[in-house]
């Protein structure tokens, strides 16, 4: 649909003003409303209908509280001179190495627990105040 949207007395109307969608349904009606103050651009009024995909995730969490530091410790205690030696020049390198030997090593000496967060659509805040209201009760 294709309506004038900037209008001036003695030209012709023409369309400026554009809604552009990779989806027809995504946006179902288009109203042009009558000009703001003096200007002689039309508003633009529609709906935007989009959808959400929402996904359960598990994530896991290191629970440092209980980490085994002592042989954390010793693992990381190793001779970075030799082994950071073959890739000297290259410091993204050398920290991809340092960081893969700190993951590795913090996956085996602390702890981890996994949190579900189940992923919700976005709620107003008046919204949210009746559910815990409800939930209360």
């Amino acid at each position: 649909m294709q309506l004038p949207t900037r209008a001036r007395q003695g030209q012709e109307p023409s369309t400026l003003d554009l809604v552009l969608t990779n989806e027809e349904r995504m946006i179902p009606n288009v109203d042009i409303l009558a000009p703001l103050g003096k200007s002689d651009h039309a508003m633009l009024s529609f709906r935007f209908h989009c959808y959400l995909e929402l996904k359960n995730t598990v994530t896991p969490y290191y629970n440092y509280n209980k980490g085994d530091y002592a042989t954390l410790r010793k693992m990381m205690d190793i001779d970075w001179l030799a082994l950071l030696q073959p890739l000297d020049g290259d410091a993204d390198a050398q920290f991809q190495l340092f960081s893969k030997t700190l993951k590795e090593a913090v996956s085996l000496c602390v702890p981890c627990y996994k949190n579900k967060k189940y992923n919700r659509a976005p709620v107003d805040e008046t919204t949210r105040k009746l559910i815990r209201r409800k939930s209360r009760l």
